[in-house]
């Protein structure tokens, strides 16, 4: 990314150009959802999405981790049709998590005045008699864990002279314990913490840290990448957390000597003395693509440069136990060709409906016989800035449950 200080928008004209140039490069597939705000905070989800066009690519046989025993179809053909559907015969509810990302002039000001992300969840789920509908919506992000839910909301405030965004996490019934921030550094600073994915066990978060230059522009001090089990996010404490390895999950508890190959993760070459990392001390995220999550990589470098080290995708696809349900039923080149416009895409696991990000809004449509429905049956208004970091289905029985707990821990629209 450009050098510090950063502009008001974060990034230069001229990158901008180079982003959009490298996307028109490449497959349709290995794009990402333009989906990023373009504020000075954002520059680290921007220098996420610079690395991230560079490397995903479709994955086959991938095995989709469901509640249920049902599977969806594996289409062909996604030519857009015509269809006679009964929403309420759909078999799947869909969780959906949000990240509102800051604007161009919303970091100005003091904490009272600066907007910083914000979350919400949404439950979208057959409803008897009204069709597919949001049943539940709500601030923060509702996981499912386990056999209950959990909450993560962010907590804003000032310490001294310096302002945070820390994340609290905790059973949606008993409620969590709020996080505290220690102001440990010279001179005032913003701590941020920024979900990029949430699962149903495990937590992708970017924290950053920036100062303000006498002008009051932002100067990104250091950008850190971690993957936490819920369990470890809501036993912080304090932050910033301290780098203790019981702490964070690394690569190797995930991917084991599956990531050790040099060839794939490509670090060796910019660590700082040349040497291949330990995989248990290489920081690693997981972003969103169009129609799956990808591993993100930062790679090694000096301290002096934490703020700007580069990031890069690799090439190994995250296991169900991560993710969940990751495929699409339908391929993404299929659902791009048959809806232009379409950013990102989610499918049911029992097949029977899509949800397609176009614009600013997210659209449901039905599945049938290898296509997409002709006419969205469901279309949610998206904020502007705001993206996807959450998805998680549930099936058939499950799904009453889901609407019942959602309800009660969100509120029903």
């Amino acid at each position: 990314m450009s050098s510090p200080p950063l502009t008001k928008n974060g990034f230069t004209d001229e990158l901008r150009e180079k982003i959009e140039s490298r996307l028109d490069e490449l497959p349709a597939r290995s794009r990402v959802p333009a989906l990023m705000s373009a504020g000075a905070y954002a520059a680290v989800v921007l220098t996420v999405l610079f690395f991230l066009v560079q490397w995903l690519r479709p994955e086959a046989g991938q095995q989709a981790e469901t509640m249920s025993a049902a599977s969806g179809s594996n289409a062909t053909n996604a030519q857009t049709r015509e269809t006679v559907v009964d929403p309420t015969s759909f078999r799947s509810a869909l969780l959906v998590g949000l990240r509102s990302d800051p604007l161009d002039g919303d970091m100005e000001g003091g904490p009272e005045q600066r907007h910083l992300p914000e979350y919400r969840t949404l439950l979208i789920a057959p409803d008897s008699g009204r069709g597919i509908r949001v049943v539940a919506e709500g601030s923060g992000l509702l996981v499912p864990y386990g056999q209950v839910f959990w909450k993560i909301d962010a907590l804003s405030g000032a310490s001294g002279d310096d302002e945070y965004q820390i994340l609290a996490a905790g059973p949606a019934e008993e409620g969590y314990k709020a996080p505290t921030y220690r102001d440990s550094t010279e001179g005032p600073v913003i701590w941020t913490e920024t979900v990029l994915f949430a699962g149903n066990r495990f937590v992708s978060l970017a924290e950053t840290e920036q100062t303000r230059g006498d002008d009051g522009r932002l100067f990104e001090r250091s950008v850190s990448l971690k993957v936490r089990e819920l369990k470890q996010l809501a036993a912080l404490g304090a932050r910033p957390a301290l780098p203790k390895p019981e702490t964070h999950v690394s690569l190797n508890d995930i991917f084991g000597e599956r990531a050790a190959l040099p060839e794939e993760l490509q670090l060796a070459r910019d660590a700082e003395d040349g040497s291949q990392p330990r995989l248990s001390e290489v920081e690693w995220g997981i972003v969103r693509g169009q129609g799956r999550w990808a591993a993100l990589v930062q790679v090694p470098g000096p301290v002096s440069e934490a703020a700007h080290r580069s990031q890069t995708v690799a090439p190994l696809t995250l296991p169900a136990s991560v993710v969940s349900h990751d495929t699409l039923a339908v391929p993404w080149e299929d659902i791009a060709r048959a809806l232009p416009g379409a950013l990102d895409a989610l499918t049911s696991p029992t097949g029977d409906f899509a949800a397609v990000m176009i614009d600013q809004r997210l659209e449901i449509y039905p599945l049938a016989d290898g296509g997409i429905g002709e006419t969205p049956l469901l279309e949610v208004e998206l904020e502007p800035g705001e993206t996807l970091v959450m998805a998680q289905w549930a099936t058939d029985d499950y799904v009453p449950i889901w609407i019942k707990s959602a309800q009660k821990y969100l509120q029903e629209p």
